[in-house]
């Protein structure tokens, strides 16, 4: 499913509602930006990494690229992260789960 892919951006909601879920290993083994309004200090799990972006969705978006290197992005999330990813860039790829 991730494949091709270096990191995953996701909404305050996601990680809210999935981090207990996901275990200690955070279900990705991937770098993951989370775009949010609250400060917090970045959560480690085994495998996976979650930052927190309290710039709006452009500084995300540059944070989750720079980690993912040449690999994708991937948008994991509800519509308002997508519209927010969409209002900003205007292009996107979609595949859905």
């Amino acid at each position: 499913m991730f494949e091709g892919t270096g990191a995953v951006l996701i909404g305050p909601r996601t990680f809210d509602v999935a981090i207990d879920v996901w275990g200690e290993d955070g279900a990705f083994g991937l770098p993951c930006v989370v775009v949010t309004h609250r400060e917090a200090a970045p959560v480690h799990r085994t495998k996976t990494s979650f930052e927190f972006v309290t710039g709006g969705i452009l500084p995300a978006i540059a944070r989750a690229r720079k980690l993912a290197g040449e690999q994708d992005v991937c948008i994991m999330g509800g519509a308002t992260l997508a519209l927010q990813y969409l209002a900003a860039t205007s292009s996107m790829n979609c595949g859905c789960i």
